[in-house]
């Protein structure tokens, strides 16, 4: 967005969380949303013979989460390919409408 543009939202109240200071400076509070975010760590491999080197993943991905300054609530590790999306915890993952950040070491461990 330009400038003008997110001066008229200001304006118009479009921004929730937002004050103008004495010194003209428009100030939005970062909990924006008003839910908590749930932030959910998910690794997957392809084959069972695999399964152990899941946690290396899943522990880089949590630290990755912990140096953002993210939760994570919620850690899924599943086996099972890329090719079809019939993964039981990734279905479960997907539908729980409490969590609001899925994080993922690669984009094609998540689905291809």
């Amino acid at each position: 967005m330009s400038y003008q543009t997110v001066w008229n939202h200001y304006q118009a109240g479009l921004i929730p969380n937002a004050k103008k200071i004495p010194s003209g400076i428009i100030i939005v509070d970062d909990e924006v949303s008003g839910t908590p975010e749930r932030t959910a760590v998910y690794t997957r491999v392809s084959s069972s013979e695999n399964k152990t080197n899941l946690i290396s993943p899943s522990k880089r991905v949590q630290d990755f989460c912990t140096a953002k300054g993210w939760i994570v609530s919620v850690v899924v590790e599943e086996c099972g390919s890329g090719l079809n999306d019939d993964r039981k915890k990734l279905q479960k993952l997907l539908l729980d409408k409490s969590v609001t950040r899925i994080v993922v070491e690669h984009k094609d461990r998540l689905t291809r």
